[in-house]
């Protein structure tokens, strides 16, 4: 009789925290099909609600954000799961393929490693602690997560730039800035 294994043996990883936009997705899953078997069909499910068979479908979501992203590849032999306490790959029964395929699935992420959920994260809770402190009432163990991702629905390419976003702040600090300084200037002057 031969040795046989009980459990398919499976490989999972781990992306960190990631900051996905559509065309990530849509090299994650181009390599997600290369490591498929011939015929096999990519699934992605998204915030439950709706199902997509191609990542450019995610252009027609309502929301620029999406919570939960699930991409399955061959049944569920390779499945992605991207939400704000997961980020993770798995792939059933490993071949050459899906190896490599994991390696460059970690070259995508790392590329989109984004601190900002981490330090959203500790923040959430320092103000539990405090709050605790405050209130006098035993604090909860804080849940800490290893990986999270957020995704979004545009390309990187549409969305606007840091000076587009940001300049009518900027322009807001210049200018409270220089009022700030001549209102201390006046007022120094008369005492």
């Amino acid at each position: 009789m031969a040795l046989k294994k009980s459990k398919p043996s499976v490989q999972a990883v781990s992306l960190s925290w990631v900051k996905l936009w559509r065309d990530d997705l849509a090299e994650i899953a181009d390599l997600m099909l290369e490591a498929a078997e011939p015929g096999e069909s990519l699934l992605i499910q998204i915030d439950e609600d709706y199902t997509a068979t191609a990542v450019e479908d995610l252009a027609d979501h309502p929301k620029p954000r999406v919570d939960q992203v699930t991409m399955v590849v061959g049944g569920g032999r390779i499945r992605l799961v991207l939400a704000p306490t997961e980020a993770a790959l798995e792939v059933v029964e490993p071949d050459l393929a899906a190896t490599g395929m994991l390696m460059k699935v970690l070259a995508v992420a790392r590329r989109c490693r984004t601190s900002s959920l981490l330090l959203r994260q500790a923040a959430e809770i320092m103000v539990e602690a405090v709050f605790s402190v405050v209130t006098r009432r035993w604090p909860t163990p804080p849940r800490i997560n290893r990986s999270g991702a957020v995704v979004l629905t545009r390309t990187r390419a549409e969305a606007p730039s840091y000076w587009a976003r940001k300049r009518d702040d900027v322009m807001l600090a210049i200018v409270s800035a220089l009022v700030g300084g001549v209102i201390g200037y006046f007022v120094n002057m008369i005492s």
